[in-house]
């Protein structure tokens, strides 16, 4: 099982407590950099580099070339910008990331060029050009995606489904919908204040239980992705469950072991399934609402998939499956907190609006 994951979509990391969140979970966080730049990386991830456990990506023609052909595609298929990547708010782009057949769509869009080096466009089309680039990547090197950006995880939906989404998105007349499942996941404590030195000692003491519990995710997406019986469905969940359950208990006594405490991280997790298999998970009608399954797994739908033919659920991947983390900084009250996918809901419907 993939034991690596492609960071998206910028080149520095914003939250530190992320990566190391990231590495006590898998073994080595990419990112993709051109050759040319040199990331602003703080102390932090600069040790973590050095005892390579974040690297970069060597991008490579052919991801240029088959991210060209899918952007081009999109762009050509469209009748117009849509709005919701319009913009008056400019990053910028760096050169290197970006086919010679796409810089004249870019310069077009574009005001001017400000940097040699960059491209300073609306922050919508970079992200949107960004999906491509790193599904691309992710795809040909077999390499699960994660982020911390919550607009990128919801819209990558939208694209893993080929955009064959309802447009009433929460449709119940159609029988497959694209979830965000959440599992929780047992780090050290405070971890946003913890050196790197700990998440060191943390992970060479939970090498194995880091390996099981990677190995429970991916089954679990394998699974769930074919299941249409809610009977086995259930059976399939429960056992799950479980697993995860023990695997975060050796964890708990690792931490302890090592004289520290511990909290909960969330990893969200994208995946396409079928109606029965998710209404067993509900209490209610309305399976928009983020739903407790038992103790420390969540689920709630995120858009309803329009056309069950064209659908690409057992298609679908672990290294395409939107990996997000998420961190509750409230230790002594993280017992309360509950995560939701109403916002991702709000995104994607706004996104498809636009």
């Amino acid at each position: 099982m993939n034991n690596k994951v492609l960071y998206y979509p910028s080149i520095e990391f914003y939250d530190v407590s992320w990566v190391k969140a990231s590495l006590c979970i898998w073994d080595k966080v990419y990112r993709i950099v051109p050759s040319t730049y040199i990331p602003n990386d703080c102390l932090e991830i600069e040790t973590f580099i050095n005892h390579g456990l974040v690297d970069n990506i060597s991008i490579e023609q052919n991801d240029l070339s088959e991210t060209a052909d899918n952007f081009i595609d999109f762009i050509e298929k469209i009748p117009g910008l849509p709005a919701g990547i319009e913009g008056y708010e400019k990053i910028n782009l760096h050169k290197e990331k970006v086919d010679d057949r796409i810089l004249p769509i870019l310069e077009a869009i574009s005001d001017k060029f400000e940097l040699e080096s960059w491209i300073p466009l609306s922050r919508p089309i970079v992200n949107a050009y960004m999906l491509f680039f790193a599904e691309t990547i992710s795809r040909r090197r077999k390499m699960p995606k994660i982020t911390d950006n919550v607009d990128m995880y919801t819209i990558m939906h939208y694209f893993m489904a080929d955009g064959n989404i309802d447009e009433s998105i929460g449709s119940h007349e159609h029988k497959e919908y694209s979830i965000n499942l959440v599992l929780e996941n047992i780090i050290p404590a405070d971890i946003n204040t913890v050196s790197p030195e700990i998440i060191l000692n943390f992970r060479e003491a939970t090498e194995d239980i880091r390996d099981t519990f990677r190995n429970y995710v991916y089954n679990l997406i394998d699974e769930i992705k074919s299941i249409e019986s809610e009977s086995y469905a259930k059976e399939i969940i429960t056992d799950s469950i479980s697993d995860i359950s023990k695997n975060n208990s050796s964890q708990k006594r690792v931490i302890k072991e090592l004289g520290m405490n511990f909290t909960t991280s969330f990893l969200s997790i994208g995946i396409p399934t079928t109606i029965s298999a998710i209404a067993l998970f509900s209490n209610t009608n309305n399976i928009f609402s983020i739903n407790e399954i038992m103790g420390s797994v969540f689920i709630g739908a995120v858009a309803s998939i329009a056309d069950t033919v064209r659908s690409r659920r057992k298609d679908w991947s672990s290294e395409e499956s939107l990996f997000m983390h998420e961190l509750d900084r409230r230790f002594d009250t993280y017992r309360n907190f509950r995560p939701t996918t109403n916002r991702h809901f709000n995104i994607l419907e706004e996104y498809i609006n636009d």
